[in-house]
């Protein structure tokens, strides 16, 4: 097949056989099912990951009115005011846009959204962005714009990667705005999922699976140009926003590094399946799983795990005394799950503790994300909720992903990877991973040294004497940044980083045992809450003015 972005030849990476739709719930395990080939392909060009064998997007559509799907919005308030300034007339496409329309309008622009039954023709109401990707071609986009105007802002979030032919879609959107207009369009980010092999990211809905590069390709092919390119930090996904301009189509980017990881997860699938299979194998006891969700109905499907589980617990009451896709598991109301022995949790990992604090349960919890603390997958062993141990001696990119996702749900948005089996080794390795904002409190060591060689991102290393006066300062990168990527700090000087990155990782090494007593922090350092930000302030523009006139 030609991908559905460059229109380039697609290579067939994974073929998962014929499964179900996930949101197809069962009312009995008599009922015919509906099954398609479930297939994954890479372009060899652009390389964007991407469904080879779709399904019917009749077949998509939920039928079901209270399945709704939520999607990430914690930005929404700075995305809205980024936007409010490049016009005032605003056209949604979707449902999914809604709280964004609602965010503008209150900042004085008006705006609508489509309507499937008055603008697209839909036969009957549906909000479902599978109906709405589907009738929206040129045609249609441009009765819409005769009936209303052209618009100054188009807003499209998470539907691009359901539709089917987005050419006519970006084509669509075309005709929706004025000359100058710009559309703002939002896809989930696969890097982390892809990176982690999360094999729940799989989905019949999602025809395509982008990562940073190649949805800049897709709106470059598409003739767009991108006036701005956000990507929003989340646990389990982060979110692309480019807001694009319509312009001439220019080549596309270079996917060979998103080839390379699409091949390596796919490559990896038998052994995670395994991996699955053991850990379920390894249990004592009834084992349910936790949110009846496209990622269960997914999972169970394709690690062939339904003979290990003993039911789905849910608490919407809609699913409540149906049946899993596929798997055909029961569906009941987390009240009976205490009929488990151990409950794998299958949701946003955001969500976990709150779930696991609300329920009544009294055996173990697990988890189905790779980024979890509860993973069945899991390779570190916790200490503390910032320091873990490596279970083997070797990282990967994965391992990096994992620390900085413990990072972000840490109050001070730091977390460390122990190299070494304890605090009694001679030899102290870790992988620290420092978020833009954490105090990292001026200090020193008594009898020895450190050394750290940044893997990724970008501080400012201050040294101080004994009354807090800066003595020196430096800017450090990882090795393509430019900058220095290696730093060893003997014992006489205080010494704090600054992180001017989003995160920081960087490789330490010093020499054991651990001590607590053997670290230092300064007296003029704060230790109060209310006195750190302005302390890091004023410490940062001091160590700016000492770099300009040292230069």
């Amino acid at each position: 097949m030609n991908c559905r972005v460059c229109r380039q030849d697609v290579q067939e990476i994974m073929n998962l056989g014929q499964q179900p739709v996930s949101n197809r719930f069962l009312k009995n395990a008599d009922e015919q099912e509906y099954t398609h080939n479930l297939s994954i392909g890479v372009c060899n060009a652009c390389g964007l990951m991407q469904l080879t064998d779709t399904f019917p997007a009749a077949e998509i559509a939920s039928k079901h009115d209270w399945l709704t799907y939520t999607e990430p919005e914690r930005h929404l308030d700075e995305l809205a005011k980024i936007i409010s300034g490049l016009g005032s007339k605003v056209c949604a496409i979707s449902y999914k846009d809604d709280s964004l329309l609602q965010r503008l309008k209150k900042l004085g622009l008006s705006g609508m959204r489509l309507d499937p039954v008055s603008d697209l023709g839909a036969g009957k109401s549906h909000n479902g962005v599978e109906v709405v990707q589907q009738l929206l071609n040129v045609q249609a986009a441009k009765q819409v714009a005769e009936k209303n105007g052209k618009f100054d802002i188009v807003l499209a979030r998470h539907i691009l990667e359901h539709a089917y032919n987005i050419s006519e879609f970006m084509k669509s959107i075309k005709e929706l705005l004025k000359p100058e207009g710009v559309a703002v369009l939002e896809v989930p980010d696969c890097t982390k999922a892809i990176e982690q092999l999360d094999y729940g990211m799989i989905w019949e809905e999602h025809l395509a699976y982008f990562t940073p590069a190649a949805f800049k390709s897709c709106i470059m092919s598409a003739g767009f140009a991108a006036e701005r390119f956000e990507t929003y930090q989340y646990l389990m996904e982060n979110s692309l926003v480019a807001i694009a301009k319509p312009a001439e189509k220019k080549s596309i980017q270079n996917g060979e590094h998103e080839i390379e990881a699409a091949k390596k997860y796919a490559e990896a699938f038998a052994e995670k399946k395994k991996a699955a299979q053991e850990f379920m194998k390894s249990q004592k006891g009834n084992i349910a799983v936790f949110g009846a969700g496209h990622t269960a109905s997914t999972l169970i499907n394709l690690f062939e795990l339904k003979d290990f589980v003993s039911f789905v617990a849910d608490d919407n009451e809609n699913k409540q005394g149906m049946l899993m896709p596929g798997s055909k598991l029961p569906i009941r109301s987390s009240d009976k799950l205490n009929e488990a022995d151990l409950c794998i949790l299958s949701v946003n990992p955001e969500a976990e503790k709150k779930i696991i604090v609300d329920k009544n349960f009294n055996g173990k919890w697990a988890s189905f994300s790779p980024i979890s603390e509860l993973s069945i997958f899991n390779r570190f062993r916790k200490a503390s909720d910032e320091v873990y141990y490596a279970q083997d001696r070797i990282a990967d990119k994965k391992d990096i992903e994992l620390i900085k996702a413990k990072a972000q749900r840490s109050t001070q948005k730091k977390s460390r990877l122990c190299m070494h089996s304890t605090e009694g080794d001679k030899l102290q390795e870790m992988l620290i991973v420092h978020g833009k904002g954490t105090y990292v409190r001026p200090h020193k060591h008594v009898n020895k040294a450190e050394s750290f060689h940044v893997v990724e991102g970008t501080a400012r290393v201050i040294v101080f004497d004994d009354n807090g006066k800066i003595t020196k300062a430096f800017e450090i990168g990882d090795y393509e940044s430019g900058k220095p990527f290696y730093c060893r700090m003997n014992d006489k000087h205080y010494h704090t980083l600054i992180i001017t990155s989003d995160w920081l990782v960087f490789h330490e090494s010093t020499t054991g045992p651990f001590n607590r007593a053997d670290t230092i922090t300064a007296p003029f350092a704060p230790k109060n809450d209310d006195e750190i930000a302005e302390f890091m302030k004023k410490t940062n523009a001091d160590a700016e003015k000492f770099l300009r006139s040292h230069k």
